[in-house]
């Protein structure tokens, strides 16, 4: 694969590409909303740790969704935003629970596999969890 080189000895060619450049981010919302994330530090610090190699990004992203699907089923069930520290107990008992667990990679590998266009239903259908004492 050839090496994208960009000679800073000519200006005009190096101008020319800015400018292109410029405008793509202009242009392009995915590319400019790119560049605002992988120049954030707070999440290039989570990116760096995180995202080293493809079963890291597996795990960050079910992760990811995870935290999502719970944010959006408990406004749903209560009609207000969760407490982040009841988020992350839940996404923690959830995790270390072997029920839960292969319900959540099972629906995350159909979502995946673009068989299921949403990642989970993490309350229905687990059986180890009480849901009411998860959620009050």
């Amino acid at each position: 694969m050839d090496k994208l080189v960009i000679y800073e000895n000519n200006n005009e060619i190096t101008k020319n590409i800015i400018d292109n450049g410029t405008k793509v981010l202009e242009e392009n919302i995915f590319f400019k909303e790119l560049d605002i994330i992988m120049t954030d530090k707070k999440f290039r610090s989570f990116y760096d740790k995180y995202f080293n190699d493809y079963s890291d990004i597996k795990i960050s992203i079910l992760y990811m969704k995870l935290y999502e699907t719970i944010q959006k089923e408990y406004f749903e069930i209560n009609n207000y935003e969760i407490e982040k520290e009841l988020l992350a107990y839940m996404i923690k008992e959830l995790m270390s629970n072997k029920e839960s667990l292969k319900k959540i990679i099972s629906s995350f590998n159909d979502f995946e596999n673009n068989r299921d266009k949403s990642i989970l239903n993490i309350f229905n259908g687990l059986h180890d969890i009480n849901k009411k004492k998860l959620i009050k």
